[in-house]
C-alpha cells in the first residue's frame, strides 16, 4: 500500500490525497467518516480531500441520505494520467527552444551598467568575494580590516588560490583590541604565501583581482540593521586607479616582523 501512495504522489497526488484514493479502491460506496478513521485524517480535512479527489476525476460523490464516495475505475484514472504526461511532454518540446531563443536574444543585448552588482548583505559579499578569489589568474590585492567574516584558518579559498601561484599582497589594519590575536592572524598568512604590510588605518575594506574586479565596502554609519554595502565592479580603470592607492598604502606600510618587534 504505501509503494502505491508513494507511486501516486509522483503524479501529483499528495501523500493524503494517495491514501484516501487507496483505501476507496478497497472499499466502494464508503463514507466520509469512515474514510476519516481508515486514514486517519479529521472529517474537515476529509471533505476537502474529497473535493480534490473529485476534480481529478478519480472519485465520484452518491447522493442519498448519507453521501459515500466511491473511487473511479483505476484504469480510466491512469489513462487520464497519461494523457497529461503526453500533453506536458508535447508543452515542453514546445517550450524548451522557444525559451532559449528568448534567452539569448536577450542575453545578447548590453545594458551599461551590467558591470556595477551592489552586494546589501554579509553573505551575498561573502560569496562574490570568494568567487572572485578562486577564479584569479594573476593577483589579488586586499585592504583588510575589522569586522571578518571568518577565522585565519578558515579562508580555503584563498589557500588554494596561493597553491595555484597566484600573488596574494594584503595590508592589514591594525587591531589594537587584541594585538597577540593579530599578530598569529598575519603570521599565519604570511607563512600560507601573501605578502603582507601594515598600516595604522584603512579607509575601507577593498578588493582587487588581476587588475580588473574591484570590490570595496562603505559602512552606513549611524544605521541599523546591515552596516556595510559592497560595491562589485567590473572595470579595468578603475582597477588601474585603485591599485594606485593600494601601492601608496603598501609603501607606507610595515612588515610582519617589522611590526611584531
Amino acid at each position: 500500500m504505501e509503494n502505491l501512495i508513494l507511486e501516486l504522489t509522483k503524479l501529483g497526488l499528495n501523500e493524503q490525497e494517495a491514501r484516501v484514493y487507496v483505501i476507496m479502491l478497497q472499499k466502494q460506496n464508503i463514507t466520509a467518516t469512515e474514510l476519516s478513521k481508515s486514514a486517519r485524517i479529521n472529517r474537515t480535512q476529509m471533505y476537502d480531500i474529497l473535493s480534490k479527489l473529485i476534480q481529478r476525476g478519480m472519485c465520484t460523490e452518491i447522493l442519498g441520505n448519507v453521501k459515500k464516495y466511491s473511487a473511479v475505475d483505476p484504469e480510466k484514472v491512469v489513462e487520464h494520467f497519461r494523457k497529461q504526461v503526453e500533453e506536458t511532454r508535447s508543452s515542453i518540446e514546445y517550450l524548451t527552444p522557444e525559451l532559449v531563443k528568448l534567452f539569448k536574444k536577450n542575453s545578447e543585448k548590453d545594458d551599461p551598467l551590467d558591470f556595477v552588482k551592489v552586494l546589501r548583505t554579509t553573505k551575498n559579499i561573502y560569496e562574490n568575494v570568494m568567487q572572485l578569489v578562486r577564479s584569479a589568474q594573476e593577483s589579488v590585492l586586499v585592504f583588510n580590516k575589522p569586522p571578518y567574516a571568518m577565522k585565519p584558518d578558515e579562508n580555503e579559498e584563498e589557500i588554494c588560490s596561493l597553491h595555484k601561484g597566484v600573488k596574494h599582497r594584503c595590508i592589514y589594519e591594525i587591531e589594537t583590541d587584541n594585538r597577540k590575536e593579530f599578530i598569529k592572524k598575519v603570521e599565519y598568512f604570511e607563512k600560507a604565501g601573501e605578502s603582507i604590510r601594515i598600516v595604522p588605518d584603512l579607509p575601507m575594506k577593498l578588493l582587487i583581482v588581476d587588475d580588473r574586479y574591484v570590490v570595496f565596502t562603505l559602512k552606513h554609519n549611524g544605521l541599523q540593521g546591515a552596516q556595510f554595502t559592497a560595491m562589485m565592479i567590473e572595470h579595468s580603470d578603475l582597477a588601474k586607479l585603485l591599485k594606485r592607492t593600494f601601492e601608496s598604502y603598501w609603501n607606507e606600510g610595515v612588515t610582519v616582523n617589522e611590526y611584531s618587534k
